[in-house]
């Protein structure tokens, strides 16, 4: 069953969210919709063609890239999108995006919380990143 982009956006938005709610996590995902890992599974691949974890890894560090370029601190990336640290952050990025946060804002002067500024999953999410279903490595996904 094929859907429209409109409805592939709004889908893909709201297993963003979800997946962000779960805190990446597969198993919280799954249990969250009553459902068990394997089932979801087999949804994520009859729906966008992969696996929820590959679907997750990719839309997470294209958030944490956005807020990134968006001048926010690795550690407070890391927190916001539930990496365990800076580090693993920068191995993440590194793995999707060929880039750690420092080459993609090198020059950091202060920190947007300094100016008043929204935190980093708006800064993501101002950028267009939970929007953006061709960003989330789904070659071959039936989503539009």
């Amino acid at each position: 069953m094929s859907i429209s982009p409109s409805e592939s956006t709004d889908e893909i938005e709201r297993w963003t969210e979800l997946a962000h709610e779960a805190r990446y996590s597969m198993s919280r995902l799954a249990q969250k919709l009553r459902m068990n890992t394997k089932q979801l599974r087999r949804l994520f691949r009859e729906r966008f063609k992969c696996l929820p974890k590959d679907f997750f890894d990719s839309v997470r560090a294209r958030q944490a890239a956005a807020a990134s370029r968006a001048g926010f601190s690795a550690k407070e990336v890391a927190d916001a999108f539930h990496y365990r640290d800076a580090a693993h952050l920068n191995h993440a990025l590194k793995k999707h995006l060929g880039l750690t946060p420092a080459q993609l804002c090198p020059r950091r002067t202060r920190s947007p919380f300094a100016t008043g500024a929204d935190g980093p999953r708006e800064a993501a999410r101002r950028a267009g990143i939970f929007l953006q279903a061709k960003d989330t490595n789904l070659q071959g996904a039936d989503i539009g």
